[in-house]
């Protein structure tokens, strides 16, 4: 199985931060040609999300700043690494739940 998934109920609990900025977040990697990229991007998508200097105040630029840095990051580990998979991401923040 080449997917993952990362489900956080509370990105303020879990990351520190402050409660008047608190989400929920949910996303699903679909792997291809390898487990390698749904992984990394489970482990950074969020964090890259959420450290955007446009996080708490636009998610819209946060999330594209945080896909764009994910994407970059993984295509330079991918090329040290000989890594060549890929994967596609469908995820959501709610606010306010």
């Amino acid at each position: 199985m080449e997917d993952a998934h990362l489900v956080v109920p509370s990105v303020a609990e879990k990351f520190g931060l402050p409660e008047a900025i608190d989400c929920a977040f949910f996303s699903v990697f679909d792997g291809h040609g390898g487990i390698e990229a749904a992984r990394f991007a489970k482990c950074n998508l969020l964090q890259n999300i959420i450290y955007s200097e446009e996080f708490s105040e636009s998610f819209e630029e946060a999330i594209r700043k945080g896909c764009a840095k994910t994407d970059h990051d993984f295509v330079e580990w991918a090329l040290q690494n000989n890594v060549y998979s890929g994967t596609t991401v469908i995820a959501a923040i709610l606010q306010e739940r």
